[in-house]
């Protein structure tokens, strides 16, 4: 794997560990993707009843939310990338703010189901061996996540807080078994008259990226976070280009984006979770065609910026980054910022 800063490592790393509202916006959002799998979130509730692992109440939430509310605060949502594959993501929680963290104030249990994915499940993670059985599990600090590549499908299930580590993994089996019980439809992306693309360069083209925060150091696109997981899967199925743009050593960069191509449910579903690094604003500085959304986020300082695009239905999230060594951001972050979403319009209209 690339060397990377270990600041952006941490970054990254949040990555891999429905109640909607709305931002205004001059058109109706789609609608959420549809799952492949005829098992939703309530009814694996009634299948394997999880509640009842926890000696804290817990009850159904939306994980996009509880990610939001959590490390995740400034970054689409990994539940809706999964989602938009086809894949079912469920959480029953106390509701705090989810982490990832083993041993932190989040109670509860999280389902990541991705259809035909078995094969990813294999996967070597560096620093770890690769699996070699269909189904495994570990625990430590009253946290246990079970895995399984079962019917050629890949379930991961993360419990924090049960009753005990017999009974989490327990639970994990039983949800499991309901999934595999299911029937299964053949996954489709959602159509686009205007499809978002399907690499960094064709979301923004990198010499777009570089002129738009004014450097002359040489940069290139890292895309994906580290290692593979069922996130890794989703992104590359959508697909929903995830790209880091850095020096050749991955030492630095001015930022990064995130997608989910037809995803303005996703915005909506999240939006007044989003407050970080600071208050969300709408973004006039660039013409917007009819139903565009595009919303700012800075810190006081306007060194940490987020832009929260919604163009032609697509959730585009650029997030610029404070200064680095060596620097390579130049000029202000609301001129680039400008720049970018013009890029991205370009990208997705022309």
């Amino acid at each position: 794997m690339r060397a990377t800063s270990s600041a952006l490592v941490a970054v990254l790393a949040t990555l891999l560990l429905v109640a909607t509202t709305s931002v205004s916006g001059a058109s109706a959002s789609v609608p959420p993707p549809a799952s492949t799998s005829n098992i939703p979130c309530t009814k694996l509730a009634s299948a394997v009843n999880p509640t009842k692992s926890f000696v804290t109440a817990v009850s159904l939430r939306n994980p996009a939310i509880s990610e939001t509310l959590g490390f995740g605060q400034q970054l689409l949502p990994i539940t809706d990338v999964i989602r938009a594959a086809g894949g079912v993501v469920c959480e029953w929680s106390n509701g705090l703010p989810y982490t990832g963290v083993p041993g932190g104030a989040f109670v509860g249990v999280r389902v990541e189901f991705l259809h035909a994915a078995g094969a990813g499940y294999y996967m070597p993670i560096p620093g770890f061996p690769a699996p070699t059985t269909p189904e495994r599990s570990t625990c430590f600090i009253g946290f246990c996540q079970y895995s399984t590549a079962a019917g050629g499908d890949w379930l991961q299930v993360s419990v924090f807080g049960a009753r005990s580590d017999a009974v989490a993994i327990s639970l994990g089996q039983r949800i499991s078994t309901a999934f595999q019980l299911g029937s299964e439809a053949v996954w489709a992306p959602v159509a686009s008259a205007h499809p978002l693309g399907n690499k960094c360069e064709t979301v923004i083209p990198r010499e777009a990226f570089r002129a738009a925060v004014g450097t002359t150091i040489p940069l290139t696109y890292f895309p994906d976070p580290p290692g593979w997981s069922i996130l890794h899967e989703a992104i590359h199925r959508v697909p929903a280009p995830m790209c880091s743009l850095l020096t050749w050593d991955g030492s630095a960069g001015p930022g990064w984006f995130r997608t989910l191509p037809s995803g303005s449910w996703g915005f909506d579903e999240v939006a007044a979770s989003l407050t970080a690094p600071g208050p969300m604003v709408p973004f006039t500085r660039v013409t917007l065609a009819p139903g565009d959304r595009a919303f700012v986020r800075c810190n006081a300082a306007r060194t940490d910026c987020i832009l929260d695009a919604i163009i032609a239905e697509h959730w585009v999230q650029v997030e610029l980054w404070p200064d680095s060594s060596p620097r390579t951001i130049s000029r202000p972050r609301m001129d680039a910022l400008a720049d970018i979403l013009r890029a991205i319009q370009t990208e997705i209209y022309t």
